[in-house]
């Protein structure tokens, strides 16, 4: 639906999630990155100003969304991995980590490549019912 979406109206769509998707009208990437922890109020406005953000800094739509994703993920995982807990995360928690997790995710790979970011990238099939069957 994602893509299809993506495709028709010629946009970028982030789908969150478990596993949150990027679909853009010629692939889709899933986001390995994150945790349950991450599904608390204001997270997701976490995640659009770091979009914001990020084109704001000239950076390509398509990887600026792929970038924060990835990063805001990661905000999620620090933030577990620091207060050794799976719940009461606010948006203000991942704000504070910003700065060092980007300093540690982007500066290890070039930031627009997303097999180093690891999302994992799938070209989308003509057929969307051959894509779902893929996932």
């Amino acid at each position: 639906i994602a893509h299809q979406f993506a495709k028709r109206h010629k946009v970028i769509v982030v789908l969150k999630g478990a596993r949150t998707i990027v679909a853009t009208p010629s692939e889709i990437s899933v986001n390995l990155t994150g945790n349950p922890a991450m599904a608390s109020a204001g997270t997701g406005d976490v995640l659009t100003g770091m979009i914001a953000s990020f084109i704001g800094q000239h950076m390509r739509v398509e990887d600026a969304v792929k970038a924060a994703v990835y990063i805001h993920g990661k905000l999620g995982e620090v933030w577990s991995q620091k207060t050794r807990a799976s719940r009461g995360l606010l948006a203000s928690d991942l704000i504070r980590l910003i700065p060092q997790t980007i300093e540690k995710s982007l500066f290890k790979c070039h930031p627009c490549e997303s097999r180093d970011l690891t999302l994992r990238r799938r070209k989308i099939p003509d057929s969307a019912s051959r894509f779902r069957d893929d996932i």
